[in-house]
């Protein structure tokens, strides 16, 4: 905010005549007394204390406490649902001043719950959230303008038959995750079953006995063991 500053006298009023201005104000400001003082080209540098000589039966002086401000910057409003039960209004400004709130809802409305719902900003503005029938407003307002945003609550509101296909959706996507858990165990239980067998069928081929090549091919110098002792038997038999 600019310091208030004590002016010089503006001008002089008369009951029936009109006013007189000094000549710092000509073509600066309008002078209507007792009440109004207008400037034509405010600037803020001319915030201050002014004063003008009211002359009559008697004198007296008037004081006009000026401020001037800058026109308040556009304001953002979002909704941001938390549950199917709550949602939080959050309402910005140009310049970072923020300001929000929860809002308590039901199948049927929303209604403000909690949090800061007013702040006067830096500049002297106020920054207010309300709620106004089913909507959310944020309002941003000096003595020179104000701006606002506006939006519907039914954002936040969640059906019965909204809450029934949310619930749908997340049993369906259970089921799903289940099936696709159960087949991958099927496909590692089957891996792991086939592994083994062929373990299995290795094993049995390393232990088998193979036919020496020279019997395989029929050699008649490889007399067989049964043989052998056949004929060492009719040796030794006597005549």
């Amino acid at each position: 905010m600019t310091d208030v500053v004590v002016k010089i006298t503006i001008g002089t009023c008369y009951y029936d005549a009109e006013p007189k201005l000094g000549e710092n104000f000509i073509g600066k400001v309008e002078l209507s007394c007792p009440a109004s003082l207008i400037f034509t080209s405010p600037q803020t540098s001319d915030c201050g204390v002014y004063s003008a000589q009211l002359t009559g039966d008697r004198i007296e002086t008037i004081k006009y406490n000026v401020t001037f401000q800058d026109p308040v910057s556009p304001v953002e409003l979002k909704l941001h649902v938390i549950s199917d039960s709550s949602c939080k209004a959050t309402c910005s400004t140009e310049d970072d001043e923020v300001i929000d709130t929860s809002l308590s809802c039901d199948n049927k409305s929303c209604h403000l719950a909690g949090g800061e719902r007013s702040k006067v900003t830096k500049s002297g503005a106020s920054l207010r959230l309300y709620q106004s029938n089913e909507s959310i407003i944020c309002n941003h307002s000096n003595q020179v303008n104000w701006t606002q945003s506006k939006k519907q609550i039914n954002i936040c509101v969640r059906s019965e038959g909204s809450t029934l296909q949310t619930t749908l959706i997340v049993v369906a996507g259970i089921i799903v995750a289940g099936i696709i858990v159960a087949a991958i165990i099927g496909l590692l239980y089957c891996y792991i079953k086939k592994k083994l067998c062929f373990a299995q069928r290795q094993t049995g081929s390393s232990n088998s006995q193979t036919l020496p090549q020279s019997q395989a091919n029929g050699d008649p110098r490889v007399i067989p063991e049964s043989d052998r002792l056949m004929n060492g038997n009719t040796a030794e038999s006597p005549v």
